[in-house]
């Protein structure tokens, strides 16, 4: 394999690990959204429940068996939606977090292949230089040969 087939191909790496860093960038920016809603949701529902409970602290004096259990089985209600709230919520902040940890290795992946890429561009130029050098004493050589006879 050649030099310049050797850059190709670490190119074509780069750029696959690129299009994976923009993917897991995206899919971040989603579970980040997801979190941001479920977050919006969770407060909003809680905060359903509290006004409810607030409201049902101080009932009026005439309140009725019947409708103090309807009260009761309303605000349970709002109880149980804010508990379904917060585990979504939970579970789009692990998401999150998952993603986050994807789109850091993928960023650590691409870093690695553009490391590698300049390290073998900067090992390519080295040895040009090297064999320009050689070139150049030759040649140096065999005029100082010719000069010499």
């Amino acid at each position: 394999m050649t030099g310049k087939q050797r850059i190709r191909r670490i190119d074509r790496l780069v750029s696959i690990r690129e299009r994976d860093r923009d993917s897991a960038r995206g899919e971040l920016a989603d579970a980040q959204r997801r979190a941001e809603d479920a977050s919006r949701s969770r407060a909003a529902a809680e905060d359903r429940w509290q006004a409810e409970a607030e409201l049902t602290a101080a009932p009026p004096e005439q309140l009725s068996i019947q409708d103090f259990a309807l009260q009761r089985m309303h605000l349970s209600t709002l109880r149980r939606e804010a508990e379904r709230a917060q585990h979504r919520h939970e579970r789009a902040v692990k998401d999150e977090d998952k993603k986050r940890e994807l789109a850091t290795f993928a960023q650590t992946e691409l870093r690695k292949m553009e490391l590698w890429s300049d390290t073998e561009r900067e090992r390519q130029r080295v040895e040009a230089q090297s064999r320009d050098q050689k070139i150049t004493d030759e040649h140096a050589a065999q005029l100082v040969h010719k000069t010499s006879r």
